[in-house]
């Protein structure tokens, strides 16, 4: 399996527009300090992963059409340093789809590859603009120079302070499911971000129908993806960490399994069916 693993790398490595460097090469990728989308995956195992590169050579594709001078970069488990650089971008499942410039990156969500670039654009976008940060510290004609960022001082809570830019917090990363394992912290920064996330909240140990979860949530995934609507999907589990128990208190789950959805700072509670089509309509009527 492993002669294959690395047999099917080489092979790809000659025939794809997608680069799939080894530890070495993408570390003087990160060097170059420019745009990349990197996909982390482990292809010999996570059946996830498998589907990255086709994905990625329709984005190249598009990049092309569109003009943008983005590589696209997969850096598999199998590759020299590669947990170097997991560890370097917080990479905490398989596959992880990030934009990276440097040692600054940024998660995308989806893995439609027609919306992979339109976040690519908007994330290029926010780079340079008015009060927004930039992907990297400034150079001496960079967008961030002395106290300001591009064409508007920064805020007291901005992220361009001083002489160095950073990059908008990018909020949790799903694991290899596509699945969110939050804290309670996460879920706050999630609502400031003003991105909607469906949360299921379980308890395995004490009570049954939670055992059918993630099951749900596994079925579910693909079809909002089918359906384009873009939303995380977390799963919060009780257990001993006084994270969980302030997830649960801040959302009133008096009752499991309890599915939410939550928007900004209000939440709607799921009362239907849990069937994931009902509940992924459920979310198409909520954040429309």
């Amino acid at each position: 399996m492993l002669t294959r693993t690395i047999l099917g790398l080489f092979l790809l490595r000659q025939i794809s527009a997608t680069f799939y460097p080894t530890g070495e090469e993408f570390t003087a990728l990160v060097g170059e300090d420019s745009l990349m989308l990197v996909g982390f995956t482990a292809l010999s195992w996570c059946p996830h992963c498998k589907k990255v590169p086709e994905i990625f050579e329709q984005v190249d594709t598009l990049f092309q059409q569109k003009g943008l001078g983005v590589k696209t970069v997969i850096l598999d488990d199998k590759q020299d340093n590669e947990r170097k650089h997991r560890t370097a971008y917080n990479i905490a499942g398989y596959p992880t789809i990030l934009l990276v410039k440097g040692s600054e990156s940024s998660p995308l969500s989806t893995r439609d590859p027609q919306r992979i670039v339109d976040e690519c654009v908007k994330k290029m976008q926010e780079y340079c603009q008015g009060g927004s940060c930039c992907p990297a510290p400034p150079k001496a004609d960079d967008c961030c120079q002395g106290d300001s960022c591009c064409s508007a001082p920064p805020k007291a809570n901005d992220c361009c302070q001083g002489d160095s830019c950073c990059m908008e917090s990018a909020g949790p990363t799903p694991d290899a499911d596509g699945v969110i394992r939050p804290t309670f912290k996460q879920l706050l920064e999630l609502e400031k971000q003003k991105k909607p996330f469906l949360l299921f909240s379980t308890d395995h140990n004490n009570c049954m129908p939670c055992r059918a979860i993630p099951e749900t949530i596994k079925n579910l995934l693909p079809i909002l993806q089918e359906k384009n609507i873009s939303i995380a999907v977390a799963h919060a589990e009780r257990s001993n960490d006084p994270s969980v128990e302030e997830i649960f208190n801040r959302y009133k789950v008096s009752s499991i399994p309890k599915i939410a959805l939550v928007n900004g700072g209000s939440f709607c509670v799921y009362e239907g069916d849990r069937s994931p089509t009902s509940i992924a309509d459920f979310c198409k009527r909520n954040i429309n």
